[in-house]
């Protein structure tokens, strides 16, 4: 049975607050979403059919291979952290009273570390199913990644790292309110709703790109992502540290 914190209304059908934010941010960002897709199916039909673009998919193909780790760690950071903070940061009604330098800090080296992360997703991937567009290739991908990775490591290690930036850093403090009893169900399964909106379309799409690519595309899309996590575990962390239950 789930605690009284779970639930703000007084209604006894009430979702949880973050299921709730889930499906709003969902809904919210399905128009920017669906231009998101268009814009990746774009680069996917630029990459096949136009010829005059191949210059540029060389060149960052060239600086994955040139840069190695650092590719991954740069390109990650700036798509993830440093664009979603500015950004987030002039909405000053929704950014956490936290924010500053720490917390500009914690972003840039928790999602370079993301950054290589999904690198060797992708290169496992390509070891492990191989190289092309075949749908005995890109299936198990898609599979793979949203119906294992996400779920066991990609979108609990992320709402905990977010979680733990907007509680002040403190581990007994995320410990206390928010990893108790049935956290992955209410914390986790709801961000898990909007992600699969983004990304079950989106990872179609990056796996239709050579290796090398994979990675700039993904970055692309992460940064709408991000912003909405971002938002939610924000909302969420201000809602429990708010409840004398919590405290």
């Amino acid at each position: 049975m789930d605690s009284p914190a779970t639930f703000r209304s007084s209604a006894p059908l009430a979702q949880p607050p973050l299921l709730r934010l889930g499906l709003a941010a969902a809904r919210a960002n399905a128009l920017p979403a669906l231009i998101l897709w268009i814009t990746g199916a774009g680069i996917v039909a630029a990459f096949y059919f136009w010829p005059a673009a191949q210059p540029l998919f060389e060149r960052v193909s060239e600086w994955r291979s040139s840069f190695g780790l650092l590719y991954p760690m740069v390109s990650t950071a700036i798509f993830a952290a440093i664009i979603p903070y500015f950004m987030q940061s002039l909405q000053k009604a929704s950014a956490p009273r936290h924010w500053g330098i720490g917390y500009f800090a914690f972003l840039l080296v928790f999602w370079a570390l993301k950054g290589i992360e999904v690198d060797v997703l992708y290169r496992f991937q390509a070891w492990l199913f191989g190289e092309g567009i075949s749908w005995q290739i890109l299936v198990p991908k898609v599979f793979f990644d949203q119906f294992v990775y996400v779920p066991l490591w990609a979108a609990p290690s992320l709402v905990v790292g977010m979680l733990f930036a907007h509680g002040g850093y403190s581990w007994q403090s995320l410990r206390r309110n928010h990893l108790h009893a049935g956290w992955y169900r209410r914390l986790v399964l709801p961000v898990i709703i909007p992600n699969w909106l983004v990304w079950v379309p989106a990872v179609i799409l990056i796996y239709l790109l050579p290796t090398d690519l994979q990675l700039p595309m993904q970055n692309i899309v992460l940064c709408l992502w991000v912003l909405m996590v971002m938002f939610m575990t924000g909302q969420q962390s201000a809602e429990a540290l708010s409840r004398p239950e919590n405290l």
